[in-house]
C-alpha cells in the first residue's frame, strides 16, 4: 500500500486554479481525499495576495504524485508546488 501523498501549492488568487487543478486530478482518475484552499494576505505592502491549496491525494504511487505535481507546477498561475509523502491529520 502506498503512503498518503500530499501536495501543497501556492498560486495567484485566480478562479481558474481550482478547476484546472481538479481537471488534472480527474485525468489521472484521482478524487482527492481532502482539499483545503485559503487566501493569504500579502507578505509585504506592495505584494499581491496568494492562494494556498493543500491536496491530500490518498494512497497514490509516488511517481504518479510527482507527475501530478509537475502538471500543477506547469500551470501559469501556480508559483510553487511542494510534495509530501504523508499529510498531517485533520
Amino acid at each position: 500500500m502506498h503512503p498518503q501523498s500530499c501536495l501543497s501549492l501556492v498560486a495567484e488568487p485566480s478562479p481558474q486554479v481550482l478547476p484546472r487543478g481538479f481537471d488534472l486530478l480527474a485525468r489521472h482518475g484521482i478524487v482527492p481525499a481532502r482539499c483545503h484552499g485559503r487566501l493569504e494576505p500579502p507578505a509585504a505592502r506592495h505584494q499581491p495576495p496568494t492562494m494556498t491549496i493543500d491536496l491530500q491525494l490518498g494512497p497514490v504511487d509516488g511517481r504518479l504524485a510527482r507527475r501530478i505535481a509537475t502538471g500543477l507546477d506547469a500551470m501559469v498561475e501556480v508559483d510553487d508546488v511542494l510534495e509530501g509523502a504523508t499529510c498531517a491529520a485533520g
